[in-house]
This record gives structure tokens, C-alpha cells and sequence, in this order.
């Protein structure tokens, strides 16, 4: 076997004893009555490596899959709680605002903790209405202040395998796209001062909003991909 068919092979087998433990460690605390859990002895009892072991628990604490009563306990509430933990981020992100900007889901003081590029990826299917993303660009994206983009795309790699495991999200047919599944994807209406106007040429038209350049979602899309472009650029070596 040659070194890079080894390398593969270890990171599939690597890749699959981690969803394995995630899956677990799902079942054992769905299936037992007892909803308040020690972090210490719930990771030796499924052999989980400690510190995999605490990305999951912080990845699923972040959409109320659980709460972290302290540091060593945690509160099983499962997955009925993740679309009100979602609202919930969404709301104190300001997504509803017209006048919100890509950059307020960014990690704005260049943080890489595993909690906060959750909030931030599960942040941006919401804010672009977009029910699937390029894991790829959306890395660029995240690591635009913090630069630290392989570890920023190697943290949503491992997020998206838990969040795949708890069924939240799930991997297309498309290379590097992930979609956020039905039920936990949430559509919203951007809030707009001129919506009521009788004048308004959507209202003239009696087209769909979200069908317009300018409407608001159409335009977050454009500021998207603007931004992938602009890092793109950088990134790319100038040739001669």
C-alpha cells in the first residue's frame, strides 16, 4: 500500500470511529431516563477521547442538543430542542435586519473555538437563505479575520460530521456541499421598511419579494460571493 493510500485509509478509519463515538454517545444519553450527566464519567463509560469527546459535547451544546450545566455536568434535551436553539441564535445575531451584514456572524476577534464556528456556519445558511453550503468558501469565509484557514475548514469538517450524526445537517451529491435538513432550516422574512407600501413595485408587479435583485436575500448572496472572490484573488499566486 502505498503512503497516500495509507494516509486515506487511516483518516477514513479515523473519520468513522469518530461518527461511531458521536453516535454512541447520542444513544446513551437519548436512551436514558437520567437527563443530568457527568462529562468525566460519560466519556471514559464510551471510551470517547477527551478531548473529541468535549468538541462534540460544546458542538451539540451550541444547538441545544444539550446544555452544560457546569463544567462537569451537562443537561440531555435532545434534538426536539435544536429549531428553538436555532431561532434563538438567530435572533441575537440580528438576521431579521435588513441592515445586517456578513460580517455579523463573523468570528469578529478571530476566534477558531469549535462553539463559535458552529454559530457561525449554522448562522449563514439563515442568514443567506440558503439551505446548502460549499463547506469550502464557507471556511474562507469564516477564517477571513482570524487567517487561520486550514484549521477553520478542518474544525468544519469535524462540526458537520457531528451535526450529520445528530441529523441536522447532511452531504449532497455536490463535492464540499452540505445541507441543513428540513426540519431545522429556517426560512425568514428580512424586515423591510417600504414591504407595505401599495406603491411599492413589488406590489405593482405582484411578484414574491425574494424574486427581486434587490431584496434583501438576493442581495446578501451577492455580498457572499463578492467576498469568496475577494479572498479568492488573494489567495491566488499572481501570474506572470
Amino acid at each position: 500500500m502505498s503512503r497516500d493510500a495509507f494516509e486515506k485509509y487511516r483518516g477514513e478509519r479515523r473519520h468513522d470511529s469518530f461518527a461511531n463515538s458521536t453516535l454512541k454517545l447520542i444513544h446513551r444519553c437519548a436512551s436514558d431516563k437520567n437527563m443530568i450527566f457527568n462529562l468525566s464519567k460519560l466519556s471514559s463509560r464510551l471510551g470517547f477521547h477527551q478531548r473529541r469527546f468535549y468538541d462534540v459535547i460544546n458542538v451539540l451544546n451550541t444547538i441545544g442538543y444539550c446544555t452544560k450545566l457546569d463544567s462537569s455536568r451537562l443537561q440531555w434535551n435532545g434534538v426536539s430542542n435544536v429549531k428553538d436553539a436555532i431561532s434563538k441564535l438567530i435572533m441575537n445575531y440580528h438576521l431579521l435586519d435588513k441592515h445586517s451584514s456578513i460580517e455579523s456572524i463573523l468570528p469578529s476577534d478571530g476566534t477558531v473555538s469549535i462553539s463559535r464556528i458552529t454559530e457561525s456556519f449554522l448562522m449563514l445558511f439563515i442568514y443567506l437563505g440558503s439551505q446548502s453550503l460549499n463547506i469550502k468558501e464557507t471556511s474562507m469565509l469564516l477564517a477571513m479575520h482570524s487567517g487561520r484557514s486550514k484549521t477553520t475548514l478542518c474544525k468544519l469538517y469535524q462540526i458537520a460530521q457531528i451535526l450529520e450524526v445528530a441529523g441536522v445537517l447532511s452531504r449532497t451529491a455536490q463535492i464540499s456541499e452540505i445541507k441543513m435538513n428540513d426540519p431545522f432550516f429556517i426560512k425568514i422574512q428580512v424586515n423591510e421598511e417600504d414591504q407595505k407600501d401599495p406603491l411599492n413595485l413589488p406590489f405593482l408587479l405582484n411578484r414574491p419579494f425574494q424574486n427581486l435583485p434587490q431584496h434583501p436575500l438576493n442581495l446578501r448572496r451577492m455580498e457572499f460571493r463578492k467576498c469568496i472572490l475577494n479572498i479568492k484573488s488573494v489567495d491566488s499566486p499572481i501570474k506572470q
